[in-house]
């Protein structure tokens, strides 16, 4: 599964520079920057002061430590197999439980029958991706097995008794 919704979490590109709604394994220590926000350097990619002979230097210093490359700050986006992850997963789906009381009991108040039942649906999901469901639909037929900020699957209950006269 391609997880779309992390590639679009990996930078703050979009959301300015106050570094929102990036992941924690992209946080600004781990992954690749191109801005500063702790001086007077704001963008040092478009600053005018900083020659282009000190940009290498100073990309070196700000990134010493950094694992992760930052796909959004590339000048194009591009697809990358970083955010290719396992789909595999096992899914408890729906299960009823129900108990139908015994004649003998429920002939004495003149009932015929008396059931009694919980049902649940998508009780829980094993698997080790990191999205909300691995189970992802087709948004276009161009991008099948493609998350890109799908919702999750609603957890229901039912409570429910059947009389019968």
């Amino acid at each position: 599964v391609y997880n779309g919704t992390a590639y679009a979490l990996s930078s703050s590109s979009s959301n300015s520079s106050t570094y929102t709604n990036v992941l924690a394994d992209f946080a600004r220590g781990n992954r690749w920057c191109y801005t500063r926000t702790t001086d007077s350097h704001d963008d040092i990619m478009q600053n005018g002061n900083i020659s282009a002979v000190e940009v290498p230097g100073i990309l070196a210093e700000m990134n010493a430590g950094s694992t992760l490359w930052n796909p959004a700050d590339v000048t194009s986006r591009t697809i990358n197999s970083y955010f290719v992850e396992d789909g595999s997963f096992v899914r408890l789906s729906d299960l009823t439980i129900g108990y139908t009381l015994p004649k003998k009991i429920i002939k004495k108040l003149g009932i015929s029958k008396v059931r009694a039942y919980v049902s649940a649906s998508n009780l829980f999901i094993i698997t080790g991706y990191s999205g909300y469901d691995p189970e992802v639909d087709v948004q276009s037929g161009l991008t099948p097995s493609m998350d890109y900020n799908r919702y999750p699957r609603n957890r229901a209950f039912s409570f429910g008794l059947n009389v019968n006269f």
